[in-house]
């Protein structure tokens, strides 16, 4: 079982990044429970399960930076992650911006704006019967 949770802020990464830490520490000591509040008792229990973390909106739409978004959180994000887990960036990704998100250096890049950006054609079949 995988597990994706999904950030749109620098607390809840950093929440996230103590949770996995915690739970490699233990898994490392061979401890079998780990100590949460009861707010992060959830997460925590899922901590052994999570394999990527989605960083949400943390490109921000400028369109004085290179390819029209400011990736300044985004890379800060990433760098807090580092190698606990998968990231995955989403929000603000069109096809002129994925290459500075990329640059980053997360692990995956979703690009919503392939599925809902697309016009609509519409096309109707008119069969005539004589």
């Amino acid at each position: 079982m995988s597990i994706e949770v999904e950030t749109s802020d620098l607390a809840e990464v950093d929440e996230v990044v103590e949770i996995l830490r915690a739970t490699r520490t233990a898994a490392a000591a061979a401890e079998g429970a780990l100590e949460a509040e009861p707010a992060t008792a959830t997460a925590a229990a899922a901590a052994p399960h999570l394999r990527r973390v989605m960083l949400d909106n943390m490109a921000r739409r400028d369109p004085n930076m290179e390819g029209g978004v400011d990736v300044t959180l985004l890379a800060e994000a990433v760098g807090r992650i580092g190698d606990l887990a998968e990231t995955e960036a989403s929000g603000n990704v069109t096809l002129s911006s994925i290459r500075t998100i990329a640059a980053t250096g997360v692990t995956y890049v979703s690009v919503g704006a392939l599925t809902h950006s697309v016009t609509a054609l519409d096309i109707s079949l008119n069969i005539e019967t004589k």
